[in-house]
């Protein structure tokens, strides 16, 4: 009686789990949808803040992960290692609570996959999912959920160099700029061959 209760308990969380990733992993796509494809005051109504995601999302070339506990590092690499072996994709989001904006060593962490993902054409960028309410119980519930974002790198490379022609990268201020655009050059420009 003892094991059926413990084994229907575990089954109960297991299940909670994949429904509530289920629930973010849904926000996360229509944030996609209704923030990153829309035309933004930011950029004056011109562009999307990412003028190419909605024809990647229609080609089924990204999919959502969402963090459902148990060791960052591993989920972080495991879906970033998954992505590069999957040729029909180029960009996975994965999702986190927002408390991981405190956690300073995962950028480190990211920084150290850079070195070894670049040179196989693939990139991983970490912020904020700006407007959405985060799902996740605990500390900064209801604020943005946290995201890193691995990209095939020729693409994005690509795509940054036809929007230095439009006016796209106007309204970015320098730190902001060097911080996506210019850390990704040198990092593909130092990286690519080692």
């Amino acid at each position: 009686m003892r094991l059926n209760v413990i084994v229907y308990v575990k089954n109960f969380v297991a299940e909670t789990h994949s429904y509530m990733n289920d629930i973010i992993e849904k926000e996360i796509w229509d944030w996609l949808k209704n923030y990153i494809e829309v035309p933004h005051k930011f950029y004056e109504y011109q562009f999307s803040p990412c003028p190419y995601a909605k024809a990647a999302r229609l080609k089924n070339l990204v999919d959502v992960r969402a963090y459902g506990g148990g060791n960052i590092f591993k989920f972080i690499k495991e879906n970033s290692i998954n992505l590069i072996k999957e040729k029909n994709l180029n960009t996975r989001i994965m999702v986190l609570p927002p408390y991981f904006k405190l956690f300073f060593f995962l950028k480190w962490y990211l920084f150290y996959l850079n070195t070894k993902f670049v040179k196989q054409d693939y990139y991983i960028q970490f912020g904020s999912a700006i407007a959405t309410e985060s799902k996740y119980a605990g500390l900064f519930k209801g604020k943005p959920y946290r995201i890193i974002i691995i990209n095939k790198l020729s693409d994005v490379l690509d795509a940054s160099k036809i929007l230095e022609k439009t006016s796209y990268y106007s309204n970015w201020n320098k730190k902001h700029y060097n911080n996506v655009v210019t850390r990704r050059e040198k990092f593909f420009k130092k990286y690519k061959n080692n």
